[in-house]
């Protein structure tokens, strides 16, 4: 019997190639965006999961409060991982820390051959690291790695960079320029579904040849990921609600009387798509995307699905012949049921087979468009495989159910007499999914729409500095900066650098530091967010003046008494007018500051925040220019780069020669930042562009078969005068007034699910007349398209001879 089952199918769709093509290659186009998903999903779900004790691992977070901000960070002071420890050893099987430096990146060579490199996944840490984390060295005793100060473990990728095909156990790498690390092991890379970035692990002891012993009692500076390894994670509740007690204890004394910290525990694995704090070591997802996408996956194959139901079911009158006669000759309703739904199964086989073609040449694409790492041998893992099963069985079930049903329920006499034709229930239903279908597409269209918008407005907005042609070179722990002045002199003899500065931060990418001031006419300091700069600040990046100066060489008291501020600060400091402002005082580290210029607000972090107060001050000497400015901004014209940057790099390696020359242009840091709803916009746009291809498909096929049972119909009406523009009017209308049915239904969706994406941006596009434009412009798209879909058929449909078609039906 089910020999006979695929027989009836291989002849029904050699019958039917048009209509069996449309069918699978809808269902793949669906399945492939489906399954691209479902990989990118089950990547993001799958995250830190990889570690032997997942379960159990807490990475410890604390968030700092005073009376003018919250910091959520995902760091914590240097001793509070080893007491928690001993104070809670209960709880805690072990615990371990991770440190840079607070560097991005670190030197590391090999002096002999005058080789260096800077590293950005270089870390400090304890020797329980290995015993909490599942690393997997393939040289070197785990136990004793990390033990011994200036030891360290290097991955394969750095062992053969450095080294070669030689041994690099017991070797020396030098670092910094100033100590030599020595190797005591091999470990295998992390896979990229980790959210640590690993690729040098140096013993925690070593930092004493940096700190002494100074780094091990400070409660206040916090720059430690720290992690714990509990004994039981149904512990981790109870240890949580005694974090409060322990921060009393060992915090709140050792901090200022202003702040106050809470404690809390991240399971490590929340942390890629549920944490978005200060200091992550690499930047996460968020669930949110992971709905998202999926939404778009389920989206795409309803769309799918819904072509092969609205096919079958309008095909079923061309079957009336054959429901009959097998009813009559003794086929029960069951046996047809099933032999509809082998013959969706087996086109829902084909449609995933080509599927999964289509996904293996469209990954490299897919991932260069997400900036993620997906491998073909996903499709290896037994959960994969069984996420793929399971979409088969349920694109099968789906878009073979409802047709199989409806047929094999057919009366006999009906179907041998045709009737099938003259059912409004089927006709009802083919409408509700033609609808639903372009419904999906239409929000998939407006959506990506309003992110780009998103994106522009992000991308174009006046942040109030000028960017461009700004090269910046990052300096921590480098020669250059203990020369700035004497480096700055030397650059500015080439006549294409224009001027040099220098900077905490990278202006207008990240979080600033806080620092406490105490404004004038304030009994208790404030925690405002501040940037130490250099001489030429504000004329570099041309910000605006309101009132006062800039810095200048010509007052020597700039470099310790002078500070400028913005209007926001004037603003929240009830200080009237920018210029009521200048001469007012700040107390800082016990010395007073005074206000000598008020810029024009600008976005001096990123556009995720909005403007806060701000305070420019300079180091007050050479020495703190070491420990306070970490970037050189060099100034450039447009011409020459390539020449400018060489010339740039030559004086460079005059002042430093065991950190090699990087720089990055500041325009371009920037627009980095907004790399995840980049990738959102494209990978939805890709998407939507799909979709509408499946359901113009769907539509095409529908019409075709829509219009051939109308053919005599047509004739009927030429003959009696009808034009070729009113046939094609006549035919296409009805197809029209679906797409616009979905259309209303579909704005209203878009509107909500837009409006509760755009509220995580302080600046957003306004859903007035702006949206307005958006959704009639994608309507009045789909509706084209959809009619150039329909049209072709129409026309082709119209320029028969009606007296062939009433001759022939």
């Amino acid at each position: 019997m089910l020999e006979n089952y695929f027989r009836v199918t291989y002849r029904n769709i050699l019958k039917q190639k048009g209509y069996a093509l449309i069918n699978i290659l809808g269902l793949a186009i669906g399945l492939a965006c489906c399954l691209l998903i479902m990989m990118y999903v089950y990547n993001k779900l799958r995250y830190d999961r990889f570690h032997e004790h997942s379960d159990r691992i807490y990475r410890l977070v604390q968030t700092m409060k005073s009376e003018s901000r919250v910091d959520e960070g995902a760091t914590t002071p240097f001793p509070a991982g080893p007491t928690l420890e001993s104070v809670y050893s209960g709880y805690i099987e072990a615990s371990a820390r991770l440190y840079n430096l607070q560097v991005p990146k670190l030197s590391l060579g090999i002096r002999e051959e005058e080789r260096y490199f800077k590293e950005p996944n270089f870390f400090f840490a304890d020797s329980t690291i290995l015993e909490i984390f599942s690393f997997e060295l393939i040289r070197g005793n785990p136990e004793t790695a990390l033990d011994a100060p200036q030891s360290v473990i290097l991955t394969q990728k750095m062992a053969q960079k450095y080294f070669g095909d030689k041994d690099p156990i017991g070797r020396q790498l030098y670092f910094e320029g100033r100590l030599y690390l020595t190797v005591t092991g091999v470990m295998k890379e992390l896979p990229d579904y980790s959210h640590l970035e690993v690729d040098f692990l140096a013993s925690f002891t070593t930092l004493d040849e940096f700190y002494k012993s100074e780094y091990a009692t400070s409660w206040y500076w916090n720059p430690c990921w720290t992690y714990l390894l509990l004994k039981d994670p149904s512990a981790a509740q109870s240890l949580e609600r005694q974090l409060s007690d322990f921060a009393d204890t060992y915090y709140h004394p050792n901090i200022p009387k202003t702040d106050w910290v809470e404690l809390g525990l991240q399971p490590i694995t929340d942390i890629h798509l549920y944490s978005n704090r200060d200091q992550e070591i690499k930047a996460n997802s968020n669930i949110r995307y992971v709905y998202i996408f999926s939404v778009i996956a389920a989206l795409i194959l309803v769309i799918a699905c819904i072509n092969f139901m609205n096919l079958a079911t309008a095909r079923s009158a061309g079957r009336a012949e054959e429901i009959g006669m097998r009813k009559v000759l003794g086929s029960d309703r069951w046996r047809l049921f099933l032999q509809f739904m082998t013959e969706a199964y087996l086109m829902s086989l084909a449609a995933i087979l080509l599927a999964i073609g289509l996904v293996y040449v469209v990954l490299p694409f897919f991932n260069e468009l997400l900036h993620t790492e997906l491998s073909y041998i996903l499709f290896r893992n037994g959960w994969v495989l069984s996420g793929l099963f399971l979409l088969f069985l349920i694109v099968g079930g789906l878009s073979g159910c409802y047709p199989a049903v409806v047929l094999s329920g057919q009366d006999p006499i009906r179907s041998l007499r045709g009737d099938l034709t003259k059912s409004k229930k089927g006709l009802l239903f083919r409408k509700a999914l033609v609808v639903v279908q372009f419904s999906c597409s239409i929000i998939l269209i407006i959506g990506t729409a309003i992110v780009y918008q998103q994106l522009n407005l992000l991308r174009e907005k006046n942040l109030g500095f000028d960017k461009e042609q700004v090269v910046i070179i990052p300096t921590d722990l480098t020669r250059t900066i203990w020369f700035y002045d004497d480096f700055r002199q030397q650059l500015l003899q080439n006549a294409n650098i224009r001027m040099v500065t220098g900077a905490k931060n990278v202006l207008g990418s990240r979080k600033n530091m806080y620092h406490k001031y105490r404004p004038e006419g304030y009994a208790e300091p404030l925690s405002l967010p501040s940037i130490f700069v250099m001489h030429d600040f504000i004329e570099t990046y041309d910000i605006k003046l309101l009132a006062g100066r800039s810095f200048s060489r010509e007052y020597a008291t700039d470099r310790t008494e002078a500070v400028i501020i913005n209007e926001q600060a004037v603003r929240e400091l009830e200080w009237d007018t920018p210029r009521d402002a200048l001469g007012k005082s700040f107390e800082y580290d016990r010395q007073q500051h005074y206000v000598i210029g008020v810029t024009e607000n600008f976005n001096h972090t990123s556009l995720r925040r909005k403007i806060e107060p701000l305070i420019l001050d300079m180091p007050d000497d050479e020495y703190d220019i070491v420990s306070d400015i970490e970037y050189i901004a060099v100034k450039i014209n447009g011409q020459k780069v390539e020449e400018v940057l060489d010339y740039i790099r030559s004086v460079w390696q005059e002042f430093d020669g065991t950190h090699p020359f990087e720089y990055f242009f500041h325009d371009q840091r920037l627009n980095r930042i907004y790399q995840r709803e980049e990738s959102m916009a494209s990978i939805t746009a890709s998407f939507s562009i799909l979709a509408i291809i499946v359901a113009c498909l769907g539509l095409f096929g529908l019409a075709s078969y829509t219009l051939e049972k109308r053919t005599r119909e047509i004739g009927i009406r030429k003959a009696l005068g009808a034009s070729i523009p009113d046939i094609v009017s006549l035919l296409s209308r009805e197809f029209l007034l679906l797409v616009l049915v979905s259309n209303l239904l579909a704005w209203p969706v878009i509107w909500f699910a837009a409006s509760e994406w755009l509220e995580n941006f302080p600046y957003r596009v306004e859903l007035g007349t702006n949206a307005f434009l958006i959704f009639a412009g994608a309507g009045t798209g789909v509706l084209l398209i959809s009619l150039l879909t329909v049209s072709y058929q129409s026309i082709k449909a119209a320029l028969i001879n009606p007296a062939e078609t009433i001759r022939d039906h």
